[in-house]
């Protein structure tokens, strides 16, 4: 687990972001405030890039669970934690949703 820190992209402030990096470079969202970011970090936790995703924002909090999908990949926010995986229905992505561990990306930011 690695602890950054990076500027919003959207806002320009300061986000502290925890993640689990398994690879050489991970791609992962943080939901900050109502606006959505990606942030992508090497195998040492070092930030390489932080993007706005413009088509997503907050429009409420999250209750339990929220799933969306597109081009093959299911976002899955729940309780400000985000969970990213392959998915190509709403109903499998929903299934999935509900049986998730801790074996996904989880992301909190402060």
């Amino acid at each position: 687990m690695v602890r950054v820190v990076v500027k919003c992209p959207i806002c320009s402030e300061e986000v502290v972001v925890e993640a689990e990096v398994r690879r050489d470079f991970e791609e992962f969202c943080v939901v900050h405030n109502e606006h959505v970011f990606k942030l992508y970090l090497d195998r040492e936790g070092f930030p390489r890039r932080v993007s706005p995703v413009a088509a997503a924002r907050v429009v409420g909090e999250v209750e339990e669970l929220a799933v969306f999908i597109g081009g093959g990949k299911a976002v899955v926010i729940s309780r400000g934690e985000v969970v990213i995986f392959d998915a190509e229905e709403i109903g499998v992505a929903i299934e999935m949703a509900e049986k998730l561990t801790n074996k996904n990306k989880y992301i909190k930011s402060q």
